[in-house]
């Protein structure tokens, strides 16, 4: 099941803020994207998509490290890595990390992907699926020659979104957790001995 929402107004001024202050920060530190340039319009696309994202959850956002947009802090707390494109050829998942690699998908992250058209203010939850997999399971290819090969994974590999989906909790080993646990899907720790 596909979530759809229309982004608030005060939600996509959030995501237009944390977008522009990644592109400047990317320009700070003379970053380009595949094309060998950047865009601010791309990285508040992208921040777009995780406000809506993180609203259709119930997840708080952005959390304190959003305009980092680099791979220590996922992009939705706690675990979820947000692809937001306008097509529906496939989602991209970044290659392991690992040496001399410096955009990846770490293997335990969970990737969203999220439907926008451009500069539409309705985002269609579409389904996700864990990096790890999608790393062990699909072959690396660079379709565009941008330099970057990822795994891309077909619309029919993904996992739904079930009604109420982030109301039930995947438990992880988390150890910033005083029980050793988290949830995979939302910041909550597991109160008790195991999950």
């Amino acid at each position: 099941m596909e979530t759809e929402l229309v982004l608030p107004v005060e939600h996509w001024n959030e995501g237009k803020r944390i977008g522009l202050a990644r592109y400047e920060r990317a320009k700070r530190l003379g970053l380009r994207d595949s094309f060998g340039q950047d865009s601010a319009q791309n990285h508040v696309y992208g921040a777009c998509g995780e406000a809506a994202f993180a609203l259709s959850m119930g997840i708080p956002w952005p959390h304190d490290r959003s305009i980092d947009g680099f791979v220590e802090v996922a992009d939705v707390l706690p675990n979820w890595e947000v692809r937001t494109c306008a097509s529906t050829g496939g989602m991209k998942v970044r290659r392991a990390c690992g040496d001399g690699i410096r955009y990846c998908d770490p293997p335990g992250r969970i990737v969203a992907f999220v439907l926008n058209s451009h500069g539409s203010p309705s985002y269609k939850m579409v389904g996700h699926v864990v990096a790890g997999w999608a790393q062990l399971n699909r072959q690396l290819s660079d379709p565009n020659n941008r330099g970057r090969p990822a795994h891309f994974v077909k619309m029919i590999d993904l996992a739904l979104f079930a009604p109420n989906f982030h109301e039930h909790h995947g438990w992880l080993r988390d150890p910033q957790s005083p029980s050793g646990w988290g949830c995979a899907y939302c910041p909550t720790n597991f109160e008790g001995e195991t999950p």
